[in-house]
C-alpha cells in the first residue's frame, strides 16, 4: 500500500512538474510576443511620426513654392503693364488741351525718349502734337513752343526745352478754322523718367503723359 502511494506521489509530482514546465514555456512565448508586438507598435509610431513630419515638411515646401508662384506672378504682371503703359504710343484724341484763349485745341501726337545726338544718352524725349484752330480768323497770335516745359508729377522737377530744337512759331492766325497744323518740341529728361506733365504756354497743362521707348 505504502509502495502505491508512494508510486502515485511520484506520478503526481512529474505531472505537476510537466505542467509547470508547460506553463512557464507558453509564459515565455507569450512575454516574447508581447514584447514583439509591442515592439512592433513603437516601431510603427516612429514610422507614422516620420511620415507626419515629411507631410508637414512637404506642405511647408508647397507653401513656399505656392508663395514664390505668386510673387513672381504679381511682379511679371507688374512689369508686363510697366512695359505696356510705356511702349504704347499715344492714342489719336487721348491727350487733348485748348488754348490761346480757347482759339485752339493741342492733340498730342508722340512723346517718346530719343538718343541725343550730342551723346550717348537717351535723355531726350520729343513731343510731336497737332495744333488745330477752332475760331474764325482774327487778331494774330503765336504759341511759342520753345517755352514749353516738362515736370516730374511726383517731385516737380522741371525739365526745359533744347535749344532750338523745336518749332519756332506756329501762327494761329495763318490757319483757316477747323485746319492744323503740326509742330514739335524736345525736352531735356533724365533716363528712367516715363511719365511726365507737360506745360505749354497759354495752353491747359497735359497731366501724366506716359512716354514711350
Amino acid at each position: 500500500m505504502n509502495k502505491l502511494l508512494s508510486g502515485v506521489s511520484i506520478i503526481l509530482s512529474a505531472i505537476a512538474l510537466a505542467v509547470s514546465g508547460w506553463t512557464a514555456s507558453q509564459m515565455a512565448q507569450l512575454n516574447a510576443s508581447l514584447e514583439q508586438q509591442q515592439n512592433s507598435l513603437v516601431e510603427q509610431q516612429k514610422t507614422n511620426s516620420q511620415q507626419e513630419s515629411n507631410i508637414t515638411q512637404l506642405a511647408k515646401e508647397l507653401e513656399e513654392n505656392q508663395t514664390q508662384i505668386f510673387s513672381q506672378t504679381a511682379r511679371q504682371s507688374v512689369s508686363t503693364n510697366n512695359s505696356e503703359s510705356t511702349n504704347n504710343p499715344i492714342q489719336p484724341g487721348q491727350f487733348v488741351r485748348q488754348g490761346v484763349d480757347n482759339k485752339i485745341k493741342i492733340d498730342l501726337l508722340s512723346v517718346k525718349r530719343i538718343q541725343n545726338p550730342k551723346s550717348n544718352e537717351k535723355n531726350v524725349v520729343l513731343v510731336q502734337l497737332r495744333v488745330r484752330r477752332i475760331v474764325p480768323k482774327g487778331e494774330v497770335d503765336s504759341l511759342n513752343l520753345k517755352m514749353s516745359t516738362g515736370r516730374n508729377p511726383e517731385t516737380s522737377e522741371v525739365y526745359r526745352t533744347i535749344h532750338n530744337r523745336s518749332t519756332s512759331f506756329t501762327y494761329i492766325n495763318d490757319l483757316p478754322k477747323d485746319s492744323w497744323g503740326n509742330a514739335y518740341f524736345w525736352l531735356e529728361v533724365p533716363e528712367g523718367i516715363d511719365v511726365i506733365d507737360i506745360i505749354i504756354p497759354e495752353t491747359a497743362i497735359f497731366n501724366k503723359v506716359p512716354i514711350s521707348s
